[in-house]
């Protein structure tokens, strides 16, 4: 199946064709398979609700951009053999991680990721959320701790970066220069969550995934970078029971001193991580496996 989507290279009004067919499409299905929510068959909160509502009405926003890309990977395939024509294709997933040890690489973005949501935490000061919004994200990852790990955490971080980096920000290396093809699959990853506090955040995470997927060209990686973040978020509110999970670390800490003593240590550590990655996965390298156009 992975080698059918290897074929689809997306260019930009190409990826916005995706977005608008998963948000169209995904809609309707959605609504479709929580009829029996809204006609009361059973209520979101029951175990089948949360089920219907964090997994199954969540994968059929993808169904539809998936269907298209089969379909046209099959057109394009069966016109190449009339017309004796080869049809160009990159593998989602061929890791490289240069001088790195895969385990070592793995510990370096993970606390690379840690070090960017401290390094964010001024956003939340800046874009407070509404009540109704917190509220909102409050169901979101409430309910039964399993399903909602299984919802929120796995199924999003494969569904998204499957759609985002692996299908997207591929087709858009092959289109585009790395650092507009990055940029626009960041918008892209921001747009689809539909809010700007979730928006703000997730371009910055997109910009990083994004950076991280074109330097290794290894899906998994973004993959457990974004689980990593969704895990954390589904309990927090377990592992850290005196922090007020609505409140910026700032206001947790409500110390100066120490809040921009953490910033700083967390924006030295993610500078070395970056500047390390940089050094030890060559860009030439990382051109050649996405075969870029000169």
């Amino acid at each position: 199946m992975s080698k059918k989507f290897s074929y689809y290279l997306p260019t930009l009004g190409q990826s916005w064709i995706l977005v608008l067919l998963m948000l169209v499409f995904g809609s309707v299905l959605g609504f479709i398979v929580q009829l029996p929510i809204i006609t009361h068959v059973y209520t979101a909160e029951s175990i089948a609700g949360q089920i219907t509502t964090k997994v199954v009405a969540y994968l059929f926003l993808f169904l539809a951009p998936i269907l298209f890309i089969l379909f046209k990977v099959k057109h394009d395939l069966n016109l190449s053999k009339l017309t004796l024509t080869k049809v160009e294709r990159v593998k989602l997933n061929k890791a490289n991680f240069g001088k790195f040890n895969v385990i070592v690489f793995f510990i370096l973005i993970f606390i690379g990721l840690f070090c960017l949501i401290f390094l964010m935490d001024p956003l939340t000061d800046w874009m407070p959320q509404p009540e109704w919004f917190t509220n909102l994200m409050k169901t979101a990852v409430g309910g039964n701790l399993y399903i909602t790990i299984f919802g929120v955490s796995i199924c999003a971080a494969f569904c998204e970066e499957f759609f985002c980096r692996g299908l997207i920000l591929r087709g858009l290396l092959r289109h585009l220069s790395p650092e507009r093809a990055i940029i626009w699959s960041a918008l892209i990853f921001a747009f689809i969550h539909l809010n700007p506090w979730q928006g703000v955040s997730a371009f910055i995470f997109g910009l990083f995934f994004g950076w991280i997927y074109y330097k290794t060209h290894c899906l998994w990686c973004t993959i457990f970078l974004h689980f990593t973040n969704n895990f954390f978020s589904c309990i927090a509110d377990k592992i850290l029971p005196n922090m007020n999970t609505d409140l910026s670390l700032r206001m947790n800490i409500a110390n100066d001193e120490k809040y921009w003593l953490i910033l700083s240590i967390a924006l030295g550590l993610f500078t070395v991580i970056w500047v390390v990655i940089t050094k030890y996965i060559p860009t030439s390298e990382t051109n050649k496996v996405f075969n870029r156009k000169k």
